[in-house]
């Protein structure tokens, strides 16, 4: 009878701690999205290739560990000021926002969005009271 509670007491440790860990497996950060699951990086732009169509953003300091490369395809959307524009258009020093998935070792655009400016020359209205 001994033999049995103690039988009865090792399955119910272990139970407890297979619970226990999956329980704490499921609260581990992700390393990453998974495959083909929409995504977002931001940045400015270092280089553009329109021969291999890629577009390689600068790891920005807070955000350490960030994709910053990205293939642009057929159906990547560019847009500036809500406008669409091609890849030519886009400049070193631009700021986007990038949508991609990851699609192999591969980071595929779905859009790309060059955000607005800040250097506009326009004299600014100012408020006097």
């Amino acid at each position: 009878m001994k033999s049995h509670w103690r039988f009865l007491l090792l399955v119910a440790v272990l139970v407890s701690l297979g619970n226990r860990g999956s329980l704490v497996w499921a609260e581990e950060p992700s390393s990453g999205q998974a495959m083909g699951e929409p995504s977002e990086s931001w940045g400015q732009i270092a280089s553009v290739d329109a021969a291999s169509k890629m577009l390689t953003l600068k790891e920005p300091p807070e955000v350490p560990g960030q994709p910053t490369n990205f293939v642009l395809n057929e159906k990547t959307s560019i847009t500036r000021e809500d406008k669409p524009i091609t890849l030519a258009d886009l400049r070193s020093g631009d700021e986007v926002t990038v949508e991609y998935t990851q699609q192999g070792t591969k980071n595929v655009a779905q859009s790309v969005i060059v955000e607005e400016s800040d250097t506009d020359d326009s004299p600014k209205a100012s408020l006097e009271y």
